[in-house]
């Protein structure tokens, strides 16, 4: 049986006991790791699911990113030209080359007319188009948010080969595939 001193009287107690047999003072109860690894898990799931935006909220946010991006002055990089140079397969750049020039582009807003290769429907108002690209043209990934009816049927009727102009952020380049990823980005109707 283990044993443990009482912090009252100082007579050795069982570790069971709850309270001193001498005294009568309570014995405080050591929390286990595990439970106090209980309990912090709970309290992170709980701040978690609070935290979170509501649906409303997600809503209202896109709306606004959407509107800065209309608004934002586009960039003059094409993709076409050193971009495409730099990116293509067999391209005669570096990694390092590629590495830098994609710090150089993140961030930046550009709009481009593109040759669509795929569309796919990720969620009722976002569409992912995959670009071709050519030996003049970069190949791209556009996550098109849509903002209304008009838009939607519009990127549900598009086929391979056909040309969409759209305004987004450049986000990076994908692995692999050496294309350009852009993402929010919008529909740019004439």
């Amino acid at each position: 049986m283990a044993l443990t001193k009482c912090k009252e009287c100082g007579t050795e107690v069982s570790k069971s006991a709850t309270a001193c047999p001498k005294c009568g003072a309570p014995l405080k109860k050591k929390t286990s790791l595990f439970t106090w690894l209980v309990i912090i898990g709970i309290v992170l799931i709980v701040i978690g699911f609070v935290s979170q935006p509501s649906k409303e909220e997600k809503t209202v946010q896109v709306a606004q990113t959407l509107e800065q991006l209309a608004k934002t002055p586009v960039s003059n990089i094409s993709p076409h030209g050193e971009l495409a140079e730099i990116f293509l397969p067999m391209s005669k750049y570096t990694d390092v080359q590629r590495e830098n020039k994609e710090k150089e582009i993140t961030g930046k807003v550009v709009q481009w007319k593109l040759k669509v290769y795929e569309v796919k429907k990720l969620s009722e108002d976002k569409y992912k188009i995959q670009t071709q690209a050519d030996s003049e043209t970069l190949g791209t990934v556009v996550y098109v948010q849509v903002r209304n009816a008009q838009e939607k049927s519009f990127l549900e009727s598009l086929k391979t080969d056909d040309f969409v102009t759209v305004r987004g952020k450049i986000d990076g380049v994908v692995p692999f595939i050496r294309h350009i990823s852009i993402d929010p980005a919008i529909l740019v109707v004439k």
